[in-house]
């Protein structure tokens, strides 16, 4: 789970760089919100990896899957709510950059005002 986060923050990164700013940039303008669904429903408890689209379906899910977590160990669990915390600290800067890129319809991801 650690993995998301150090990509996102990589995005971050890579949109900084010079020389392919055209390509990285229409990469990020056109997925931005697509990125920040699934960042939103990564913090709402779905798997990593799974399909997301416009929303989490099964809210019941979230409750099994953190479930599933404690099961294997409280070590697991812990893992889960760190990466949680983690996403939800980069969410208002991805939201920033994105919409700065020209992302439509990010600021209902903004976490704070």
């Amino acid at each position: 789970m650690g993995y998301f986060s150090k990509l996102i923050k990589g995005v971050v990164f890579i949109l900084q760089l010079q020389h392919f700013e055209d390509f990285v940039h229409g990469h990020f303008r056109t997925r931005g919100r697509a990125i920040l669904l699934a960042c939103r429903a990564y913090m709402e408890g779905a798997c990593v990896g799974s399909t997301v689209k416009d929303e989490i379906r099964d809210s019941s899910k979230v409750g099994r899957r953190k479930l599933q977590g404690y099961k294997r160990g409280i070590g697991k669990l812990m893992e889960l709510q760190g990466f949680t915390r983690d996403i939800g600290k980069l969410m208002d800067s991805l939201v920033q950059t994105f919409t700065k890129l020209g992302s439509k319809n990010c600021a209902e991801f903004r976490l704070t005002d």
